[in-house]
């Protein structure tokens, strides 16, 4: 990685470059934003192709901490101004995310998707803005030699719903898909506006966008915007390290308010990258419901010793319990062996649609095989899921003879790029995945799109009975 210098280059007023362009009128560069959109907090990547790749941090000095975080909340004044640092006159929005995600869940609730549609479309803005910002007057040594800078934005959305039906599923799963691609196309039209963002400038954002995938960079240019799954960004630097291994894979991505379970096949077909979805739920079973529910059995008065942690807090991602594991109280004990039946039966029911028609012959769920877990999310390091998972994977072992349960796998990133020193890679891997220019992505056959495979049929392995005319 090149060594960065600060310079006094004076950024555009839309935060796309810089007022004076390189020196080198030939030289052009792309940066493709990776934008990993949390319920806690946001991360967000940002590769200049074959040059280098940048952590997005919410202060133009690097102080080592922990600015690269995004706070996924929204202050709106009595005016209806947003910002994301909020004044002592405004209110902050927080939860937007999930909000958004519910939103899709009511399709007869066209009014609400639409007001938290543009809660989310004004943050997007705000936090796009930013962060470019950042990128371009942190290595302005790096990008200010170029003439032009094309930008690109890939963010990441919810991989299913918590529907039970199919039928409910698909629909769902679309209108999340158009509500989250309507409000990042929203963001990026709102996010080259100079002055300030209204919650109606949003409103008109949604109903009115340049464009479906692209929006008018200027001067006749595009900026390409794309939706993916979010375990496909999580699940790349995986497949891209020595870890990889080819097949049938599950992928839980433990955040604030949930956990995204998927059932993956990695494979490369025709030179390609070519990952089938096979199945995908979504369960409120994050960090924050997990502490929600130890207060709940504690009751006011005992809990007083949890109230410090916020869930929403992407600086304090694990609940802390003042108590060993054994020495909990009972209802505690209760609480968390009730999210763990949850969390077995949703890992559990994605097994149970491979067996029974999505990849039954698959040599993960036969004699000798592994069930490969990748982990990902800023909850995916608490004891309480790796716990469950562990669990889960020892009443595995043996069903069918022989099969070795589980073999957990960390999201991981390149080592120069993690903020943490190592530690917190499994935070930034669905950014750093997205980073990638989307053509290079890896291809995703919807779960819709997925059919049944017939499981073989038993071979009849008993001799035929000697008729009487064959004496």
């Amino acid at each position: 990685m090149p060594e960065f210098q600060r310079t006094n280059a004076v950024l555009r007023p839309d935060r796309l470059g810089y007022e004076d362009g390189g020196e080198d009128r030939s030289k052009e560069c792309d940066l493709v934003i990776g934008f990993d959109f949390g319920t806690s907090t946001s991360k967000i990547v940002v590769q200049a192709l074959e040059v280098a790749r940048f952590v997005a941090r919410r202060r133009a000095a690097d102080d080592g901490g922990t600015d690269w975080l995004w706070p996924s909340a929204l202050h709106v004044d009595g005016a209806g101004v947003c910002s994301l640092d909020g004044s002592a006159t405004s209110r902050r929005r927080r939860g937007i995310k999930l909000a958004l995600m519910e939103a899709a869940a009511r399709a007869d609730d066209a009014e609400g998707a639409g007001e938290t549609q543009a809660m989310v479309a004004a943050y997007l803005g705000l936090t796009l803005r930013a962060a470019r910002s950042r990128i371009l007057e942190t290595h302005a040594g790096v990008l200010g030699s170029f003439e032009k800078l094309h930008w690109s934005v890939n963010m990441g959305i919810p991989s299913g719903s918590s529907e039970d039906s199919d039928l409910e599923r698909s629909v769902v799963e679309s209108n999340i898909e158009n509500l989250f691609r309507g409000a990042i196309v929203a963001g990026w039209q709102l996010s080259l506006r100079p002055t300030e963002i209204r919650l109606a400038d949003a409103e008109r954002a949604l109903q009115h966008p340049a464009g479906t995938d692209s929006q008018r960079e200027g001067e006749g240019t595009l900026v390409e915007i794309e939706v993916f799954p979010e375990v496909i960004g999580g699940a790349y630097g995986y497949a891209n390290s020595d870890f990889r291994r080819d097949g049938l894979h599950l992928v839980v991505d433990v955040g604030a308010s949930t956990v995204d379970a998927c059932l993956f096949r990695f494979r490369i077909a025709d030179d390609q990258e070519d990952w089938p979805l096979l199945e995908a739920r979504v369960k409120r079973l994050g960090v924050a419901e997990l502490h929600r529910k130890r207060i709940e059995a504690l009751g006011e008065m005992q809990a007083e010793s949890l109230r410090d942690f916020d869930p929403l807090d992407g600086l304090a991602p694990v609940p802390r319990m003042p108590w060993a594991g054994d020495e909990a109280p009972a209802a505690v004990a209760e609480a968390d062996d009730c999210m763990t039946r949850k969390l077995h039966r949703l890992v559990g029911g994605l097994i149970a649609a491979a067996l029974n028609g999505l990849d039954p012959n698959a040599a993960e769920l036969k004699t000798g095989g592994e069930i490969p877990i990748v982990l990902m999310g800023g909850g995916s390091r608490a004891d309480f899921y790796l716990d469950a998972l562990r669990e889960w994977g020892k009443a595995l072992e043996g069903l069918p003879s022989g099969h070795r349960g589980i073999r957990m796998f960390p999201a991981v990133v390149p080592e120069d790029l993690d903020p943490g020193n190592g530690d917190d890679g499994h935070r930034l891997a669905v950014a750093f995945g997205l980073s990638h220019s989307a053509p290079n992505l890896p291809v995703h056959t919807p779960r819709s799109a997925i059919r049944a495979v017939p499981r073989p049929a038993p071979v009849d392995r008993r001799r035929d009975c000697v008729g009487k005319d064959q004496v």
